[in-house]
């Protein structure tokens, strides 16, 4: 079974949800999501605006005329390129804790079998290992969401 991102919107300090992954693909979709609204799920420091998570809203319609000579897109606000590049850190950060936490827990498995089959002295090196691993993964994961 695979877990649900659970969305939060917040929009002129009412804040609704939980929304699942799917609901609020429908929002974006539908137009429902305006660009000054306020995101956050778990693993975000904070609540962003909508119009930095890129692909999600609907770019605006085309004025009704002459379309041949699009303008030009207006230039990203040097605020939403720090906030883009702040939250894909965030979602780096996580995958890094992740993957520590998931190598020192396989590392302390193995220290059990080597346990098993050689003692404890082979094994108190695989366990202190995996341990220091795992606590690493902790403590970055615990880091990011102080």
């Amino acid at each position: 079974m695979t877990q649900q991102t659970q969305w939060h919107l917040s929009r002129d300090g009412t804040q609704s949800g939980p929304f699942s992954d799917g609901q609020f693909a429908k929002m974006a979709e539908s137009g429902e999501l305006l660009a000054h609204d306020l995101l956050w799920k778990p693993g975000y420091e904070g609540w962003i605006p909508a119009s930095i998570i890129p692909g999600l809203l609907k770019p605006p319609p085309l004025p009704a005329g002459n379309t041949s000579a699009a303008p030009s897109p207006p230039r990203p606000h040097r605020a939403d390129g720090a906030m883009t590049q702040r939250v894909q850190t965030i979602e780096q950060t996580t995958k890094v804790a992740k993957l520590l936490s998931l190598g020192g827990t396989l590392m302390m498995g193995v220290a059990f079998f080597v346990f098993l089959n050689s003692g404890v002295a082979a094994a108190s090196s695989w366990f202190f290992v995996g341990l220091l691993l795992y606590a690493c993964g902790s403590f970055i994961a615990w880091w990011k969401n102080a």
